[in-house]
């Protein structure tokens, strides 16, 4: 059993440890408790010493550690961490093909070319649900068909999708979401060619000459409507949904359309009045707000001030709440954010996320949002009365 746990890779953490599987990289976070097994059996200690170990360090009855014992180490070998000898799981790379030869051009739906970062890419969807879900945060950025030095295609695969990048570099997706994913990193990808990137975060961000603030969180949390009036009170806009964080720890510009839900037309159509004309998408009901070009972030990227989570709470005092590391890079997991699970790229990321001032802001009003974030871009901590 000790030798499988050298099958995988380990980064303390505060005082956790993450550990990333080798054979199929996902990322596990062991609380203190977890972190002490692991590394008891690392070291040569059979589950029973262990046991006695940690009973005797917590003064509690041996049956019930050697039970909690038990548990952990089943759940790890639930996921393979404590899984010697078993194969791999297939891949692309394995030798057969995963996919079916892309169709011919004639074939697809729809072809779009998009200069989104400034380099021109052409996109083709095998079907219309596919172009419904990926052409509108990219639309304002179309330009007319054009010869663009790379390609993108979106397919249909069984139940799933395929994203071929060039011809011939695939990933597959389960879901439309998960596929509009693997799209936007491929942009990314061929408009910035010399950048590595450490983290792709579900996240807003906007900026000023000092820097910038990423604003994390899931759908709905109101991040969206909070980055156009920062937009709007003269921040440089980044991005409304990927945040690139590269090797530099600097993040890139990836104006994608804001995404502005029904409920949030009328609290920015004085701030936007082209608002009301533009198209409605989805049955969730959304416009997607352009910002020009010259209200972008620089194409070299800024650093990164501070990380927040934004939730709009009517009726609520607004508040920052600070954040440790650990809850955190939790919270960029949560949001489903990408971090790149290299080893080298993880630990500069671990790195990243430990000297980064982290906040949960609860606002009650968009102008106290902006005035929170506004401060966290000066580097200062605006306090709000009850």
């Amino acid at each position: 059993m000790i030798e499988s746990l050298r099958g995988n890779d380990v980064f303390p953490f505060e005082d956790c440890l993450l550990v990333i599987p080798r054979r199929e990289p996902r990322l596990f976070l062991l609380n203190p408790t977890a972190r002490t097994i692991w590394e008891q059996l690392d070291r040569g200690r059979a589950p029973d010493e262990v046991t006695a170990a940690l009973a005797a360090r917590f003064d509690v009855p041996k049956d019930r550690v050697r039970a909690d014992v038990d548990a952990i180490l089943a759940e790890w070998r639930t996921h393979r961490l404590l899984a010697p000898g078993s194969p791999p799981a297939a891949s692309p790379a394995d030798g057969e093909a995963m996919f079916r030869p892309v169709p011919p051009p004639g074939s697809f739906h729809s072809e779009h070319v998009y200069s989104l970062c400034g380099r021109p890419i052409r996109l083709r969807f095998e079907g219309a649900e596919i172009e419904q879900a990926v052409h509108p945060p990219l639309a304002h950025s179309e330009i007319p068909s054009s010869r663009a030095p790379d390609g993108v295609d979106v397919l249909r695969d069984g139940t799933g999708y395929l994203v071929v990048c060039n011809g011939d570099d695939i990933e597959r997706a389960a879901t439309l979401e998960e596929a509009l994913g693997h799209v936007f990193g491929r942009i990314l990808e061929l408009s910035y060619p010399d950048a590595e990137w450490l983290a792709m975060m579900h996240a807003a961000a906007v900026g000023d000459e000092s820097g910038a603030v990423v604003m994390a969180g899931d759908s709905g949390s109101g991040k969206s409507t909070l980055t156009a009036a920062l937009v709007d009170a003269g921040r440089s806009y980044f991005s409304d949904d990927v945040v690139p964080l590269d090797s530099e720890r600097r993040i890139r510009p990836m104006p994608l359309g804001i995404s502005v839900k029904e409920g949030s037309w009328p609290v920015l159509a004085a701030l936007y009045p082209e608002l009301g004309a533009l198209p409605i998408h989805g049955g969730r009901r959304r416009r997607y707000l352009p910002i020009a070009r010259g209200r972008t972030g620089p194409e070299e990227g800024l650093p990164v001030k501070s990380i927040v989570f934004p939730c709009y709470q009517p009726d609520q005092p607004t508040v920052l709440h600070s954040l440790n590391p650990l809850q955190l890079l939790s919270k960029l997991t949560q949001a489903r954010s990408w971090l790149s699970l290299d080893g080298r790229r993880f630990t500069a990321t671990l790195r990243w996320i430990e000297e980064t001032p982290g906040y949960e802001l609860n606002h009650s009003s968009l102008e106290e949002g902006v005035l929170a974030v506004t401060g966290l871009l000066r580097g200062e901590r605006v306090e709000f009365g009850p």
